[in-house]
């Protein structure tokens, strides 16, 4: 048998080969870094949440429903890179009962919406009546919520990563993605 009868092998990979493992490469160290990134913002998340349950102060507080009986709103405007920029300062006067007993206050908002007989939620000490403040967040309400999406938001993340890693088409798609959005910028 002569050599030219066997055609020579070749013992490299073709070019269209080590671009799709190239971009499996490419499309794994992004995936990579997107977990790391997902895993830093799940933390951040939780330590926010555990943030607002130590610093609820919701049992020092009543919940009431209260009205405004007095409201007047001066307009502001300020121009932010020649464009104007309206602004409220709103003094309104609330009333809510607690015991039977009404009481008034004088708050300061920003937000010209609360108008005269517009009901209003208010927080009012437990110890202190004349203390009151406008309702906030329930910050427990709000830290379950953190306490769930943290978790989805790594699990989600690491789902992506382990396809990617175990499928390469998904690897090879995934880097030619990242090289497309680093070329557009």
């Amino acid at each position: 048998m002569s050599k030219a009868d066997n055609p020579p092998q070749s013992t490299s990979k073709s070019a269209t080969s080590q671009i799709y493992e190239g971009l499996s490469g490419v499309g794994k160290v992004a995936v990579s870094i997107e977990l790391i990134c997902a895993a830093v913002i799940a933390v951040i998340l939780i330590i926010t949440g555990i943030y607002f349950l130590s610093t609820n102060e919701e049992n020092k507080f009543i919940r009431v429903k209260g009205a405004v009986t007095e409201s007047t709103c001066n307009q502001i405007t300020s121009y932010d890179t020649g464009k104007p920029v309206i602004n409220y300062n709103c003094n309104i006067v609330v009333s809510y009962t607690i015991e039977q007993k009404i009481y008034y206050k004088s708050l300061v908002v920003l937000d010209p919406t609360y108008t005269k007989n517009a009901p209003i939620d208010l927080m009012v000490d437990k110890n202190n009546y004349e203390n009151v403040q406008l309702a906030s967040i329930n910050k427990i309400n709000t830290a379950l919520i953190l306490f769930i999406i943290a978790p989805v938001i790594f699990g989600l993340a690491y789902l992506h990563y382990w396809l990617t890693y175990k499928y390469q088409p998904i690897a090879a798609l995934h880097g030619i993605g990242t090289g497309v959005r680093l070329l557009s910028h």
